[in-house]
């Protein structure tokens, strides 16, 4: 397993990350830049459009001080493309054997993706303890996640989908749950 040490240390402390869909590296970096200024170090540069790469370079090399990682990874070689551009952590919606070995392969962390109990259970038993729950609004929000945290006891969440300034204090009250991901984290001001 991957030492998740950056992890723990980058995100842990404001406990938000800030998913980018990239449009030019301009935009991301002044976004990285303003979510900093409200004490988030760590981004999600998603991997979804020809830009990705060369965004998700540009804001690495830019901007030395965040946590920068690659998002929406699907497959073996998305997640090596994502890591040669500078990504220090990848994440997915699912958890693929595939993304693993390569995130296993270059030494960076894999935040695997779950839906259901049996996702919940075969990541934690592949050793994950810091899981992407998504959709995680729809899947039930932070109800959701205290239905689950009795019977996932090592398991820690980052929700991501429908993640807003209204319900981000309500997850991040929760114990199991690592921190919160969002492209609307820049409107919750000083707000948990």
């Amino acid at each position: 397993m991957i030492n998740t040490n950056i992890i723990q240390n980058k995100i842990g402390v404001s406990r938000k990350i800030i998913i980018i869909t990239p449009t030019s590296a301009e935009d991301a970096i002044e976004r990285c830049r303003a979510a900093s200024a409200l004490g988030v170090n760590a981004a999600e540069i998603v991997f979804r459009n020809g830009a990705a790469e060369s965004v998700l370079r540009a804001v690495a090399s830019t901007l030395p001080y965040m946590l920068i990682g690659a998002g929406t990874i699907l497959t073996y070689d998305d997640a090596m493309r994502a890591i040669e551009s500078g990504a220090q952590f990848i994440i997915s919606p699912g958890a693929t054997d595939e993304v693993a070995n390569a995130c296993a392969a270059m030494g960076v962390p894999y935040i695997p993706g779950v839906a259901t109990p049996t996702e919940i259970t075969n990541a934690v038993n592949l050793g994950f303890k810091i899981l992407k729950l998504f959709p995680a609004k729809q899947l039930g929000g932070a109800g959701y996640i205290d239905a689950i945290a009795p019977v996932f006891p090592t398991a820690r969440f980052i929700p991501t989908g429908g993640v807003d300034a209204e319900n981000a204090a309500e997850y991040l009250s929760r114990p199991n749950v690592f921190a919160v991901a969002g492209s609307k984290i820049l409107d919750f001001g000083g707000r948990e």
